[in-house]
C-alpha cells in the first residue's frame, strides 16, 4: 500500500489523514476538505484475520475491509464498500446487515442508489436507503414484496442466491 501522496498536514492539497490502530484493524481517516468529503478505510492487520467488530468514530463494522465516504461532515454515507462483511452501523443506525458474509458496494445519488453485490451463498441483505420507486436487479425490474425484495422500516431487503448482482434503485 503506497502512502506517498498523503501528508499529515497538507493544506496546499486540501486533505489530511490520520492512522489509528485497533486490536484487529488499521483505520485510515482521510479528510478531503476542499471536496468536503471524509473517507474511512479499514484494513485487517493480518492477512488471514477473522471477522471482528471494529468501532471507530461512532461506527461499528463487522467484516474484513471497508471504505466509507461521508459528505459535508454528515453521518450518512455517500458511498460505502465492505468486503467479507456482515454489518455496518453508524451512530446507532443499521446501514447494512447481511445473513452471510458478502462483498457490497453502495453509491448514494440524489435520485438513485446503485448497489453492487457478490454473495457466495444464499443470503439476505438489508440496506438502509430512502423509499424506492423502482428496483432493477441485473437490469430486470422487480416488484417490491414478491420474493426477492421488499422494503420495510427504511430498509431494502434482498433475498439473493449465490452470484453477482447489480441493483439500480430509483428514488
Amino acid at each position: 500500500m503506497k502512502l506517498a501522496l498523503l501528508s499529515l498536514r497538507a493544506p496546499q492539497v486540501g486533505f489530511y489523514y490520520n492512522l489509528t490502530k485497533t486490536e484487529s484493524h488499521l483505520v485510515f481517516k482521510i479528510d478531503r476538505a476542499i471536496e468536503e468529503k471524509v473517507d474511512y478505510l479499514f484494513f485487517p492487520k493480518e492477512e488471514q484475520i477473522s471477522r471482528r467488530a471494529l468501532i471507530s468514530d461512532k461506527m461499528t463494522f463487522l467484516g474484513k475491509q471497508a471504505w466509507i465516504t461521508f459528505l459535508n461532515n454528515e453521518m450518512y454515507p455517500s458511498k460505502f464498500s465492505i468486503k467479507g462483511a456482515s454489518s455496518l452501523e453508524i451512530e446507532g443506525n443499521h446501514f447494512c446487515h447481511v445473513s452471510n458474509d458478502a462483498n457490497i458496494s453502495v453509491y448514494f445519488y440524489e435520485a438513485s442508489v446503485l448497489i453492487m453485490l457478490e454473495v457466495k451463498e444464499d443470503t439476505t441483505v438489508s440496506l438502509k436507503i430512502p423509499r424506492p420507486i423502482q428496483i432493477l436487479i441485473n437490469g430486470k425490474e422487480t416488484i417490491k414484496g414478491q420474493g426477492i425484495c421488499g422494503f420495510q422500516n427504511g430498509m431494502l431487503k434482498l433475498n439473493l442466491e449465490k452470484g453477482q448482482y447489480s441493483v439500480a434503485v430509483t428514488l
